[in-house]
């Protein structure tokens, strides 16, 4: 209740977590399962898109309904999870989209709720699968250092999250394997919610900012802004300039021109 002081709701909830109590439901268990998004790039991203979808197609084939959750509601949450995520009637949660620095993944682990975190790292007991975003940044960067590329640009996306984090670590060990000094300002974050604005705006302070830029490395939604751009200062792929595209996805299929892209296993993860 909101009129229950700050200290008296501390003593409750400490009581609820000491006995494993939860309240009594109509059903022992539903065939419903919650799926958490971050709601700022859940409509936008090719990548959640075709997760949620194979998740979609795997639940209904198992008779079972998805919820969508928000990430940030999670974070705000001060009552029991599991009695929260119960409350909600489900059987299960899947997390997608957490934030390195997010705690309640571990919460809901340790209350014993059933789960599984999809693109972030944790220690037991959290259930997590992921792809491994770090060898394949490697890979691309080593596959255009091959072609002869030492001005390889990075455009990422937030730092706040594992696989963004990894993915710099792979590009930095890799132009540095090639004694290829690593330049902070060769890799630029992009920011906004219309990412095809984003990443014109942000490969154009790039070529104005670092001059010389012969490859380019950019997550594959961002890829009508980066098109656009290419375009307006007259550069050809891959003539005049090497694109490799992150999480590849079936539209990749129909970009034109084409373009390398390094994929990872989204519709197994979803399964």
């Amino acid at each position: 209740k909101p009129d229950v002081s700050d200290q008296i709701r501390k003593k409750i909830l400490d009581a609820i977590k000491e006995h494993n109590y939860s309240p009594r439901l109509s059903v022992s268990q539903t065939e419903i399962l919650g799926v958490t998004l971050e709601y700022s790039c859940a409509f936008s991203s090719p990548y959640v898109s075709a997760i949620f979808e194979s998740m979609e197609d795997t639940a209904f084939d198992l008779g079972y309904d998805l919820l969508i959750l928000r990430n940030e509601k999670l974070r705000r949450l001060v009552d029991d999870y599991s009695i929260f995520l119960r409350r909600k009637m489900l059987s299960g949660i899947i997390i997608l989209l957490s934030k390195i620095e997010d705690t309640f993944p571990v919460d809901i682990a340790q209350a014993g709720f059933p789960h599984m975190v999809i693109g972030n790292r944790f220690d037991p007991p959290v259930n997590w699968i992921g792809g491994d975003c770090y060898t394949g940044m490697y890979e691309a960067t080593r596959y255009l250092i091959s072609l002869g590329h030492s001005r390889i640009a990075y455009i990422r996306h937030s730092p706040l999250y594992w696989d963004n984090q990894q993915r710099v670590r792979g590009y930095r060990d890799a132009l540095e394997q090639a004694n290829i000094p690593f330049a902070e300002n060769m890799v630029r974050e992009l920011v906004g919610e219309d990412v095809i604005a984003a990443a014109y705006n942000t490969l154009n302070n790039l070529f104005y900012s670092c001059p010389g830029i012969t490859a380019l490395i950019t997550p594959n939604w961002d890829m009508l802004g980066i098109y656009e751009c290419l375009r307006e200062h007259g550069l050809k792929i891959p003539d005049d300039i090497s694109v490799v595209a992150l999480d590849d996805s079936p539209d990749m299929e129909h970009a034109s021109p084409s373009i390398t892209t390094v994929a990872q296993r989204i519709q197994q993860m979803g399964e």
